[in-house]
């Protein structure tokens, strides 16, 4: 079993993310819901895990620029590109999830009743 799988199965966050999804599922089913509500669900799942993992990298006791290319250089290892790091992806993160709730509220107002 690799290394990657194996730490996937021991993280306790793992089992939670999976739980909470098959709860989703199951009210989804037993109540009937819309599949905006699902939608708008899965959405803020997603926000909460991207905010979690912004708060990981800022949080990294270990971290490696092995790969990585800013201007075409590569930086350092320091606390300010670990830093730089973590709000880039905030800021990426964070523009794809306005366009998919954008996304989310046009495909409502034409397509779906909430």
């Amino acid at each position: 079993m690799s290394n990657i799988l194996r730490n996937a199965l021991l993280d306790s966050s793992t089992w939670v993310l999976l739980a909470s999804n098959l709860i989703v599922a199951y009210l989804a089913v037993v109540e009937s819901w819309s599949l905006v509500t699902i939608m708008l669900i899965y959405w803020f799942q997603s926000v909460i895990i991207g905010f979690f993992n912004f708060i990981r990298i800022l949080q990294l006791k270990e971290f490696s620029t092995k790969g990585f290319r800013i201007m075409n250089k590569r930086p350092a290892p320091t606390q300010a590109t670990k830093t730089f790091v973590a709000f880039f992806f905030l800021f990426h993160y964070g523009f794809f999830h306005v366009g998919y709730l954008i996304f989310i509220t046009i495909s409502t107002l034409f397509f779906w009743q909430v």
